[in-house]
């Protein structure tokens, strides 16, 4: 949901057509300020998207929830891609947080 302020500073990658952060992202025009764990995501239909999940899942407290939208938004499983934060990386340093969350 929320980057990491590196990520914020520096893309990794692009936003898509459609960005979806609980804060918002400054560097991002097509964001969506929603909470993925608070049921459907305003004029995000069923079955609409790909949907990239990229150091999303380590985060939330609500992690079904989470999954939940993902998935009606995707309609199935072969239009979701996720990408987790592994611990052995530098990357993990990055997202201290998710080092918490990730025992899940």
């Amino acid at each position: 949901m929320t980057g990491a302020p590196h990520t914020r500073l520096m893309r990794a990658y692009g936003c898509g057509d459609v960005c979806v952060d609980l804060n918002g992202c400054p560097k991002c025009p097509v964001t969506v300020v929603a909470d993925i764990t608070k049921g459907p995501i305003p004029d995000v239909a069923d079955d609409s998207a790909v949907v990239f999940v990229s150091c999303v899942f380590e985060y939330v407290a609500e992690l079904d929830a989470a999954r939940r939208e993902v998935s009606r938004i995707a309609g199935s499983p072969e239009n979701v891609f996720v990408v987790t934060v592994q611990p052995w990386t530098l990357t993990a340093r990055l997202y201290p947080g998710a080092l918490v969350a990730r025992g899940r």
